[in-house]
């Protein structure tokens, strides 16, 4: 782990600087910030980062970078909301939820197969195959939205509001993701050959 994720130091010290940080603005705003509704709204907004986080890292774990990766989740969650809405009046909502996640999961293997073809086949450094895809999904997604915003069914809407142990459902997702990933690279390393790129 040390030459992995850099020295034990480095976390320690992230973790002392959140505590300083957790505990002068509880001080400066007493009133809000130390609550737990707060805490809760925070953990609701970190958690959707906080995947999309595991999700570069593993690119960087194997030496890559992905610059594409916040338009392949909104590209994503636009196909799941069109395909929900579009089914939901034939199928039911719930049948339509299942079919839309379906959707929205294909979508973002599609990108991510055009992404490691592109780098892993054809030898396109992965800084300008994801700069350049990024503006292409971006451009697709905004085309078929026509640049509005796309709503869900709302039969979602679960999994950031019901909590468990004071956490959102979406949190525990989170840290159940990111301890998984810790305890599969410990167990299964991963060890992919350098790829020569253009």
């Amino acid at each position: 782990m040390e030459s992995r994720f850099g020295p034990r130091s480095h976390t320690w010290s992230l973790i002392v600087l959140l505590v300083v940080l957790t505990a002068v603005l509880s001080v400066l705003a007493p009133h809000t910030f130390p609550k737990i509704a707060n805490l809760q709204s925070m953990a609701v907004q970190i958690a959707p980062l906080g995947l999309l986080a595991l999700c570069i890292a593993i690119t960087f774990l194997i030496g890559g970078i992905d610059l594409s990766c916040v338009n392949v989740a909104n590209g994503s969650a636009i196909v799941a909301a069109l395909v929900m809405n579009a089914l939901t009046p034939g199928t039911g909502a719930g049948t339509a939820t299942v079919i839309g996640i379906v959707a929205g999961l294909a979508t973002g293997l599609a990108a991510g197969l055009l992404n490691g073809t592109v780098i892993a086949i054809l030898r396109v450094h992965p800084i300008r195959t994801t700069l350049g895809t990024s503006a292409v999904f971006l451009g697709i997604f905004t085309g078929a939205t026509s640049g509005s915003t796309v709503y869900g069914q709302g039969t979602l809407g679960w999994i950031s509001t019901t909590t468990v142990a004071v956490l959102p459902i979406s949190f525990w997702f989170f840290l159940i993701g990111g301890r998984g990933a810790v305890a599969a690279d410990a167990t299964y390393p991963i060890r992919f050959p350098a790829v020569r790129h253009r």
